[in-house]
């Protein structure tokens, strides 16, 4: 995959490119906000996170990578408040 391959910037254009086709698949906006953590954007990555938990509110997966990336941020505070709706 472009992920493994390092190739972060092409793992993010073709995760926009299927988005954009497929908005309504709750797979895609994290798997962009994977190749965005990847390449560094974090507040990219949370970004998208955020989005997808609007569009998909009681999504565990959702809830959780929020979490992590809030972790990884240094947001303790925001991390629990994500994990407490799990």
């Amino acid at each position: 995959t472009l992920l493994a391959a390092k190739d972060n910037a092409a793992a993010i254009a073709v995760a926009r490119e299927a988005l954009a086709r497929r908005p309504d698949d709750p797979d895609l906006p994290l798997i962009l906000a994977g190749a965005q953590a990847a390449a560094g954007d974090l507040d990219g990555a949370l970004a998208c996170v955020k989005e997808a938990g609007r569009r998909f509110p009681r999504s565990i997966v959702v809830l959780s990578t929020a979490a992590d990336l809030h972790l990884r941020k240094g947001d303790v505070g925001s991390a629990r408040k994500m994990a407490s709706q799990l």
